[in-house]
């Protein structure tokens, strides 16, 4: 709850209205100084609410490389992780009723966020497991509860994997860490028994060099460090397309970044706590 006053209160348009509310109280004794800080305020909400300001965190925040199906095929990885985003606990249409209730039970699936990273990762499961290859590569799926109802991330992801993209083989499933760390910590335990030597990772673009990091770190303090990681991202952003559009505030760009801003405060704190 701390986290989440905290995060509001730095990023628009929380900030925004702190102020504002400030400069309207300022300016009853002091009119410049409240004006100005009324100013500063609308300033932060214009750039935090214009595309603009998304593509230049985008270029900031997001890999240089992008991993192809036909690179992959060619990397000779032993296997793929899969980090899970956040749940959907109401996709409804997917559920089913109990009839003796007359309730809608098992509503809960993955994410759209998710959804295009499992989507990526049947490719490369199809490609790399293909017969000219012989090879099938181990797939590990890592999410535990966001919430106290419903399965894990892990288990939803291999739901959509089997159901959705006929992913018929069956993965590791690691259920139980709620942070990126916890993500690379419990999934090492995966991989004690296993002889692996490179592993994709696939997850959101934005997030992504931070969990490549908290995985390599985590990896070479387990005495691993020959264990490569090989950064898979997915969901970049596109703004080459938007025109004037790119100066124009929009509800959507707020939350892109806010997300964007999140992000880059998430990896000071890793990279202060965890690396």
């Amino acid at each position: 709850m701390l986290t989440k006053i905290i995060e509001w209160a730095l990023l628009p348009p929380g900030i925004t209205c702190i102020l504002v509310l400030l400069g309207l109280i300022f300016s009853l004794s002091w009119r410049r100084l409240g004006h100005t800080l009324i100013g500063i305020g609308l300033a932060f909400l214009y750039i935090g609410s214009i595309p603009f300001t998304t593509a230049v965190l985008a270029k900031i925040i997001e890999p240089a490389e992008v991993l192809t199906v036909d690179i992959a095929k060619q990397l000779d990885a032993q296997a793929i992780i899969v980090i899970g985003g956040k749940r959907n606990l109401t996709a409804n249409e997917y559920g089913s009723v109990n009839q003796k209730e007359n309730l809608l039970i098992n509503t809960a699936s993955v994410n759209n966020k998710t959804l295009n990273r499992l989507r990526y990762t049947a490719k490369l499961v199809q490609a790399i497991n293909s017969k000219e290859t012989n090879n099938q590569i181990e797939i590990v799926l890592s999410g535990g509860q966001t919430h106290p109802k419903g399965p894990s991330r892990a288990q939803l992801m291999a739901d959509v994997l089997r159901n959705d993209f006929n992913i018929q083989q069956q993965p590791l499933l690691e259920g139980r860490s709620l942070t990126m760390y916890e993500s690379a910590m419990f999934t090492l335990d995966l991989f004690t028994d296993k002889e692996v030597q490179k592993v994709i990772l696939v997850g959101d673009a934005w997030e992504l060099p931070r969990a490549t990091d908290a995985f390599r770190n985590t990896f070479k303090n387990s005495g691993n460090e020959k264990l490569e990681i090989i950064p898979a991202p997915v969901g970049f952003k596109d703004s080459k397309h938007l025109g004037i559009e790119l100066w124009l505030p929009q509800g959507k760009a707020i939350d892109e970044n806010n997300k964007a801003f999140g992000e880059i405060i998430s990896r000071v704190i890793y990279s202060y706590f965890y690396l």
